[in-house]
């Protein structure tokens, strides 16, 4: 009930230190959520850190890696997006993400070899009516990034 009322303080405060990070569970996912919608970004951290090495291998916690990452401006946000594209190469909030972090380091180059390799009929992540939309833009990228 907390979390459809987004009391992610709330969650913390109940899950914190009573959910095993030894295997994924829906109870991980919750505490790790609610601490990275809750910016508490150190909690987020800390949680990330106790979790097994065998369960922080896995996709969903990758990608929590990686949103952790952007919404605090790791330096290594690059790589930990890179890292979950490889499991899920088709999401489209974390590839438009990765063009993101290369555009405002002037990475142009890797722009337009990154953009070369998506399949756009594949994306996944958006609703049917903005993939149109999703491909138009990253299409558009593609071409701005040609001409440079």
């Amino acid at each position: 009930e907390a979390r459809s009322l987004s009391r992610h303080d709330s969650i913390i405060d109940l899950l914190k230190g009573r959910v095993a990070t030894d295997r994924e569970s829906e109870a991980l996912h919750i505490l790790v959520g609610a601490a990275v919608n809750s910016r508490r970004w150190v909690t987020a951290r800390e949680i990330l850190a106790s979790i097994s090495p065998e369960v922080q291998t896995r996709n969903w916690f990758n990608k929590a890696e990686a949103i952790l990452a952007i919404h605090t401006g790791d330096i290594t946000a690059d790589e930990k997006i890179a890292r979950y594209l490889k499991q899920s190469p088709n999401d489209v909030e974390m590839i438009l993400a990765r063009i993101g972090i290369r555009q405002r380091s002037g990475r142009e180059g890797d722009i337009r070899g990154f953009l070369k390799k998506i399949e756009f009929t594949k994306l996944e992540g958006i609703a049917h009516s903005h993939r149109c939309l999703h491909c138009s833009l990253l299409r558009s990228c593609t071409r701005f990034a040609m001409w440079l």
